[in-house]
């Protein structure tokens, strides 16, 4: 009978030890979990407001996205949008190859650029074994954007995807994470960040963002994918400022860097 108290006695401890264990970590998880939300929420209102932005970033990858796609070792773009319809993404792709003339290690650099001026929208596109680009009319900003998500590793649809209303829903957000949870504040480019950590709602992928505190801009987005990793960092943000209608122009494009 003595035996039978003390065990009854032991499982009801053990019953309100993980009663309150599991109490303290809803406690400690909810929160956090709702935050992510309200910021993500946040991020998407101030993107939506604003009436310019101005970037310039560098996407990195680890050596087996290297390989797979042809050996670009980094790339640096720059973003340009006045609201309602002017856009402009110009990439550069850095390669390193062997000159076929000197037989020498050199960095060949490919220009490529997404243009809609508020009539038409343009591609500009160049690639590794190709000596011309190529000039393209795209049939919508979406349809261009959706082309060079692979040639940019997704960063050419992260800004377009918060700033353009009618391009929330298609190119799904990179707001939109599954399961968002608030981590660890980090300095991203000296700007004091929330870091989120999620799943992207179509592939299912695993996505960092790193947001910054004092205005909601993103300042880096990191991909874990199946075959390797991303990093796309945003430097030089810049918003709700004065930029020259003439740089959405396809021949200033070509001929200059903006």
């Amino acid at each position: 009978m003595k035996i039978y108290c003390n065990l009854k006695s032991f499982f009801f401890a053990l019953i309100l030890f993980i009663s309150f264990f599991f109490n303290n970590y809803l406690l400690a998880e909810m929160p956090a979990e709702k935050n992510a939300k309200e910021i993500l929420g946040k991020v998407k209102s101030t993107y939506n407001n604003l009436q310019t932005y101005k970037d310039s970033g560098i996407v990195n990858l680890d050596n087996t996205l290297k390989i797979d796609h042809l050996e670009n070792d980094k790339q640096e773009f720059k973003t340009y949008y006045i609201k309602p319809d002017l856009f402009l993404f110009r990439w550069v792709n850095y390669s390193n190859m062997i000159s076929t003339k000197t037989l020498k290690p050199v960095t060949r650099q490919d220009f490529n650029t997404i243009l809609a001026d508020g009539n038409n929208v343009f591609g500009f596109y160049t690639y590794k074994q190709e000596p011309l680009a190529e000039l393209t009319n795209e049939p919508s900003i979406r349809e261009a954007i959706v082309y060079s998500l692979g040639l940019t590793y997704g960063s050419c649809g992260a800004i377009p995807s918060l700033v353009f209303e009618d391009l929330n829903k298609s190119l799904d957000p990179i707001t939109d994470l599954v399961d968002p949870i608030l981590s660890i504040d980090e300095n991203i480019e000296g700007k004091k960040c929330f870091h989120i950590v999620g799943r992207h709602p179509v592939s299912g992928n695993e996505l960092h963002l790193w947001i910054e505190r004092d205005d909601y801009l993103i300042r880096k987005i990191k991909k874990i994918l199946k075959n390797g990793i991303v990093e796309i960092t945003y430097k030089d943000i810049f918003v709700n400022i004065d930029i020259p209608i003439d740089i959405f122009s396809m021949s200033i494009c070509i001929e200059n860097d903006p």
